[in-house]
């Protein structure tokens, strides 16, 4: 894939990224995440590839951590399984009463997986290292005709602010490997560091991080130190660049691009123009791909901006004029491709609803969200497949295996065209659940025959509520509900209080809810299991940073690896203090803290592993587990 013109190309012809997000390789899990269930649908890692391609996906982005790579051992996820029958097959990509048109078959991978048993699933994944089974996955996606984009993980890894010139070369070895597969490196696409807001990190050099924190002090010196580092290896590899330090025009992390000066005076934003400046000098800067992320206010907990002209006012500011506008270059006027690297919802809230729609309005360029300053924006990478991601939820449900049509009729808006559109007749049954009040209607003027419709909303909705055995339980290590968006990440004018609290509820008002991963053998006799634990405060009081949990298990010895907190551990207690600012929990606010436990164990039931005590703040938790 090449880069010309501000367009993304493939072979001469203009392509569009209609892709997904899917992680595991960033969360100890060392596969991607959901083939534990017990659906033939759900549980064989190729027969959820071609649920992808069939639901009109064209390519992928994969979350990882290098330390995951370089240290993890291998999970084993083989497992008896046997191949849907071709009802059940076209059932799971279908949205309720579609029926397949006479004449029409269902399509199979172009390139399939060796299978050594017909009747074990998963038995075609590498076991040598985690980096070998990564490698494969990134090979097995191409040759089906994905494009992928590999997306190292800040917040689980932070290889590039311990050693940058290590992260780099390590950078450089991984597309050096995957280059050598001819098919791989014409698909490759890196997405060189997630959301570098989460460390602080701001454009300019020099922002006052201690060393060994931070090598190299600015995000501009880490993407030019990796893009050297890799560009001479993988020429036509494309590069997808995200924003940062810009929280005060309400940008989500991994946004934050503007780069008009008055603008960044005036609201006191981190500054990019010394790195646009510096890669408009480089032989690579025509292969880089501005990939902000955009989430709606159940995610980022800021309803101010979130919708209508704030929110096309904000995205064009950031990131939409380097589409139309540009920057002038040594060579002229150089524009940017933008693709959505993230974006997603759980579709319950109604502002929520209604800023997934006017999202689709601004990528289509229709609407009000033709706001005459950017281009349409046909490329985007949604969030997620997941059923674990816990602000957004996944394309499937909690069982991994039922699709959520609402989310696939939202993207057929920004353009998705999945298989059933063309091959089945859709009966009497609609594709969304009844309480859907989402509609389709047609619009001219969009940027590709692909994107033929825009979202709109036909009546208000009510919101939605889960009892609470069903509610979504966990995020995956290191992202939780208010992720996307500081404390302070607001429009202009907007303060973020933090109510006093007394304690006087804050432990009797949560609860905790927990995920217990499937266990595996670290070595012989000892098992290691992730344990994430997501907090709801259901009382009235703020819980202010910083507070302390507690988490007994009986079985719990050593602890080796956590996220979102610094946990220890003493006497099969695990304990330890969340500090960030955006862990403060406002009355029903939710945030989720990990860690991977082990312990000496003939057996590896999850159960070894669920704690039985959760306190916070020395007060005890109401524990459900999923």
């Amino acid at each position: 894939m090449r880069v010309v013109q501000g367009q993304l190309q493939e072979a001469g012809a203009p392509v569009a990224l209609k892709g997904i997000n899917w992680f595991g390789f960033n969360n100890a899990s060392t596969m991607l995440d959901g083939l534990w269930g017990q659906n033939p649908l759900s549980k064989d890692f190729a027969t959820v590839v071609l649920r992808l391609k069939l639901l009109g996906f064209n390519a992928i982005r994969l979350p990882f951590s290098f330390q995951d790579l370089h240290t993890l051992p291998t999970r084993d996820f083989c497992c008896q399984w046997s191949c849907p029958s071709p009802t059940d097959m076209v059932n799971g990509v279908t949205p309720p009463g579609h029926k397949l048109k006479p004449g029409h078959s269902l399509p199979d991978l172009p390139s399939p997986p060796q299978r050594r048993s017909p009747n074990t699933g998963n038995d075609y994944l590498p076991s040598s290292s985690t980096y070998d089974r990564f490698c494969w996955v990134v090979h097995f996606f191409a040759h089906n005709g994905f494009f992928v984009l590999v997306d190292n993980h800040l917040r689980e890894d932070q290889t590039a602010l311990q050693d940058a010139s290590r992260w780099a070369q390590e950078w450089a070895k991984l597309v050096a490997d995957l280059v050598k597969d001819k098919v791989t490196s014409s698909h490759l696409l890196i997405d060189v560091l997630n959301e570098p807001d989460n460390y602080g990190i701001r454009w300019e050099a020099g922002n006052g991080k201690p060393e060994p924190f931070l090598a190299v002090s600015g995000l501009g010196d880490l993407y030019l130190l990796a893009m050297d580092a890799i560009h001479h290896l993988a020429p036509d590899v494309p590069f997808f660049l995200e924003g940062t330090g810009q929280s005060g025009i309400g940008a989500n992390w991994g946004d934050g691009f503007a780069t008009d000066t008055q603008l960044i005076q005036d609201h006191g934003l981190s500054d990019p123009n010394s790195f646009f400046q510096a890669l408009m000098t480089k032989p690579y800067a025509h292969q880089v791909v501005i990939c902000p992320h955009v989430y709606g206010p159940a995610v980022t907990h800021s309803s101010q901006g979130a919708t209508g002209q704030g929110l096309f006012q904000r995205l064009s500011a950031s990131f939409g004029h380097l589409t139309q506008q540009g920057l002038q270059s040594p060579q002229g006027q150089m524009v940017f491709p933008i693709a959505i690297g993230e974006f997603g919802s759980k579709f319950e809230e109604p502002q929520d609803i209604q800023a997934m729609q006017d999202v689709s309005s601004y990528l289509g360029n229709t609407g009000a969200g033709a706001d005459g300053q950017h281009a349409p924006i046909a490329h985007w990478f949604y969030w997620s497949w997941n059923a674990n991601s816990g602000d957004t939820g996944g394309i499937v449900a909690d069982d991994w295996t039922s699709i959520h049509w609402r989310k696939i009729d939202f993207l057929i808006s920004c353009g998705l065209r999945p298989w059933y559109l063309d091959n089945t007749d859709p009966g009497s049954s609609p594709s969304s659940p009844p309480q859907s009040n989402l509609a389709f209607i047609p619009t001219p003027n969009h940027i590709t025959p692909e994107v033929p419709h825009v979202l709109a909303q036909q009546q208000q909705q009510q919101q939605l509520s889960q009892p609470a055995g069903q509610q979504q339980a966990w995020a995956y290590p290191g992202q939780t509900s208010g992720q996307n968006v500081q404390p302070n990440q607001s429009q202009p004018g907007q303060q973020w209080q933090s109510a006093p609290s007394d304690g006087a509820d804050a432990g009797s008002g949560v609860q905790a809810v927990v995920n217990v991963g499937q266990p595996w053998q670290s070595s012989p006799g000892r098992w290691q299991c992730d344990v994430n634990i997501t907090l709801i405060n259901k009382g009235h009081s703020t819980i202010k940073i910083p507070w302390h949990l507690s988490v007994q298990c009986n079985q719990y010895e050593a602890i080796t690896k956590s996220w979102c907190w610094q946990p220890s551990i003493q006497q099969n207690t695990v304990s330890g203090s969340a500090t960030e600012t955006w862990q403060s929990l406002a009355s029903g606010a939710e945030t989720t803290i990990g860690c991977v436990v082990e312990c000496q164990r003939s057996s590896t039931a999850s159960n070894d592993f669920t704690p039985h005590t959760v306190l916070i703040n020395g007060m005890p938790c109401f524990v459900s587990k999923v």
